[in-house]
């Protein structure tokens, strides 16, 4: 998921997923079920905006995305959305999980520090 954001990434603070049954390999018929939050900062007046892109571009590539990986069986998106890091409890973080995903990226281009190196 290489989604791609013009202004402001840095207000994302990251991405987490939750998927169901954990506990259970389903039989290649049966879907497993998809839910992806995208957490933004509070103080970032673009952030909410941003993730809110995010959020859309996901749920707009999201059968694409799976046409690639069907041959592992099917995902049913359930919930995409943009929370802020004030919406996202506690609770929250310690029931989904926090993938590191630093191949993918929010930028459209490079920051400059990266471009001097």
């Amino acid at each position: 998921m290489s989604v791609q954001v013009k202004k402001y990434p840095s207000g994302i603070i990251t991405t987490y997923f939750d998927y169901e049954p954990k506990d259970t390999v389903l039989n290649e018929k049966d879907p497993y079920e998809l839910w992806v939050y995208i957490v933004y900062l509070v103080n970032n007046e673009h952030a909410a905006k941003d993730a809110q892109k995010i959020a859309n571009l996901l749920k707009d590539t999201f059968n694409t995305l799976i046409d690639k990986t069907k041959a592992f069986g099917p995902v049913l998106l359930q919930k995409y959305a943009a929370h802020s890091e004030q919406e996202f409890t506690l609770y929250d973080i310690r029931r989904h999980i926090e993938y590191s995903l630093e191949h993918l990226s929010n930028r459209m281009t490079l920051p400059l520090a990266l471009l001097a190196k």
